[in-house]
C-alpha cells in the first residue's frame, strides 16, 4: 500500500503530460480501471481454486462449523460458571 500511494503522484503527472487537456479525464478513468483488473481477476481465481479444493468435502465443513458452535457454547458456560462462583 505504501508503494501505491508513493507511485500515484508520479503516475498521475505522466497521464497528465502524456495526454491533451481534453483527453485526460480518459487517460484518469483507463487507468484507474486496468489498475482494479487484477484485483478482480485474482479473487475469481482463487474462489474457483477454493470450490475445487472443496469439493466432497461439504460434510467435513458441516462438522467443523458444528464442532466450533459447540466449543464456543462450552466456554461461555464455564464463563458464567466462572462469574458465579465468585
Amino acid at each position: 500500500m505504501v508503494w501505491q500511494s508513493m507511485g500515484s503522484p508520479a503516475i498521475f503527472v505522466t497521464i497528465g503530460d502524456a495526454l491533451v487537456k481534453e483527453r485526460r479525464a480518459v487517460g484518469f478513468a483507463a487507468q484507474s480501471i486496468l489498475k482494479r483488473i487484477p484485483m478482480v481477476i485474482s479473487a475469481v481465481i482463487g474462489g474457483a481454486m477454493m470450490t475445487i479444493a472443496s469439493e466432497g468435502s461439504a460434510s467435513k465443513q458441516r462438522i467443523q462449523f458444528a464442532n466450533l458452535g459447540d466449543t464456543s457454547a462450552r466456554r461461555l458456560r464455564r464463563r458464567r460458571q466462572g462469574d458465579r462462583a465468585l
